[in-house]
């Protein structure tokens, strides 16, 4: 039954209230079940009982969301067939290839901004992925870069791995 139907009297409110208090400071703070417990005057397995009746009742409802573009079960299944640490699979938006070359060299360059290291060796190949992603690149880390296949003469000289 959901605590905010009970007319149960005031005890009930009140107890609705410390799990709603408690839910904000966990949950939305960041707070510890022990610094909620000191702050509400209860022990801190009383605020984890608090938290999982608000999950049961309603009052907490935990939505996670992936980005649209990324598709997070294929992504994990990738990762488990060919024994990879981690995968990212991009779903490509409608429209033309450059839109979808556009969009992964954006998801792209996002990733390699937030795990290339500074001890890392970067292999760089050439092509018109990797040339929209190079155009969405913020700042790296200095690490070593290596070419990792030799360049075709093309008239668009500035996508080429040199």
């Amino acid at each position: 039954m959901n605590p905010l139907v009970r007319s149960e009297g005031h005890a009930t409110r009140l107890h609705v209230v410390a799990t709603v208090l408690a839910a904000r400071r966990y949950f939305l703070d960041g707070a510890s079940k022990s610094e909620i417990a000191q702050e509400l005057g209860i022990s801190r397995f009383k605020v984890a009982r608090l938290l999982d009746a608000a999950r049961r009742d309603g009052i907490v409802r935990i939505e996670i969301g992936a980005p649209p573009e990324i598709d997070v079960e294929l992504s994990s299944e990738l990762a488990a067939r060919h024994g990879l640490r981690d995968a990212l699979v991009v779903r490509p938006i409608d429209g033309p290839d450059e839109f979808k070359r556009a969009q992964l060299g954006r998801t792209c360059a996002e990733l390699l901004t937030q795990t290339l290291e500074a001890h890392d060796i970067l292999g760089i190949s050439w092509g018109r992925t990797l040339h929209s992603m190079v155009g969405h690149l913020s700042r790296l880390p200095g690490c070593t870069v290596v070419q990792l296949v030799g360049s075709v003469p093309t008239l668009e000289l500035d996508v080429n791995s040199m």
